[in-house]
């Protein structure tokens, strides 16, 4: 009987240092997790700060945009506006002129036959 108590222990021995190394083991998964969790934080407050960073990146883009906006808006519509005003300013003052070129031209010939009529009286006179 002695030897089955003896057995036993034993058995009880071994079963007691595979569970005092499994307890090892289990003690380092969780060191590691720890370490793993650690680099994560790490990880997670510099990507954090890195898209603090965009935010501020695209407020300065959505500012400058507003600001394009407000130029295109206020500045460049309304002198695009006044050269399409003047344009056509421009293009009635040429078909008046074109007019009054005509209008000349016509008195031109008239002139002509005038000077030529009286070219002719000097000549026969």
């Amino acid at each position: 009987m002695d030897e089955k108590i003896l057995a036993l222990l034993q058995s009880m021995n071994e079963r007691m240092e595979h569970m005092e190394q499994d307890i090892k083991d289990v003690k380092q998964d969780i060191q590691d997790v720890k370490e793993d969790v650690t680099n994560i934080k790490a990880e997670m407050s510099s990507l954090e700060n890195h898209v603090s960073n965009v935010d501020k990146r695209l407020e300065k883009v959505e500012n400058n945009t507003s600001a394009i906006r407000t130029t295109v808006e206020n500045e460049i519509r309304f002198n695009i506006r006044v050269v399409a005003e003047n344009h056509l300013n421009l293009y009635q003052n040429l078909g008046q002129t074109r007019l009054d070129v005509e209008k000349i031209k016509g008195q031109q010939e008239v002139v002509k036959v005038k000077l030529n009529e009286l070219e002719n009286i000097v000549k026969v006179g």
